[in-house]
């Protein structure tokens, strides 16, 4: 993508062909990227070659940003980041690769087991009663103790009566507990709930 300009803070991250791959200068650093693509303002790297000259390395740009790049990613140590952008597509979150789905048989109660940042999950339809509650488990190995698991009701549920929330995190697991706030009717449908995990520390 020779001749375009990236900015943050107006600082540019000007960007130049190297072969297949990309090389990103950033306040005179050069940063060597394989897939570097964009679309409606999203910067995404895909893949990054080792090279010691950006191992550990700092960099400060305007308005206060100040990172540090190291073979686990990017880290943010001073300022935040942000999208300014209501584009379709745009925001932050998880692209295609990261999530999963998940599959529950038998009854509401039973396990289940996949893998991902985030996805959905197909609940069991057997009827959940009036008042009634049913606490089953995730085992997702992408989960610590110490994440922020998120959850929504997409879609499944009789007459939309049925809610669901997070009722325990442990090491490669979370719990679900679907409750039927109906007082009259029965919900016999397959709830599909979405579900993103945000990392998070307690130091």
């Amino acid at each position: 993508m020779p001749g375009h300009n990236f900015k943050q803070n107006a600082e540019a991250f000007n960007t130049r062909s190297a072969g297949q791959n990309q090389l990103i200068n950033m306040n005179n650093v050069d940063l060597r990227v394989e897939d570097l693509t964009t679309e409606t303002g999203i910067l995404e790297v895909t893949s990054v070659v080792a090279a010691s000259s950006i191992d550990a390395a700092s960099y400060t740009l305007q308005g206060g940003f100040v990172g540090s790049w190291s073979g686990a990613g990017f880290f943010v140590t001073a300022g935040a980041i942000r999208c300014s952008s209501a584009a379709v597509g745009a925001g932050v979150g998880y692209t295609t690769g990261a999530g999963g789905t998940g599959l529950q048989t038998g009854s509401r109660s039973n396990s289940v087991t996949m893998t991902g940042m985030c996805g959905a999950i197909t609940t069991n339809n057997t009827a959940l009663l009036p008042g009634e509650e049913a606490t089953f488990t995730v085992n997702n190995t992408s989960v610590a103790v110490g994440d922020v698991v998120v959850v929504s009701c997409r879609s499944g549920q009789t007459a939309n009566t049925s809610v669901v929330a997070v009722t325990r995190v442990a090491a490669s697991a979370f719990d679900l507990t679907l409750t039927n706030l109906n007082n009259a009717l029965s919900d016999t449908g397959a709830m599909i709930i979405n579900f993103a995990v945000i990392k998070a520390v307690s130091v």
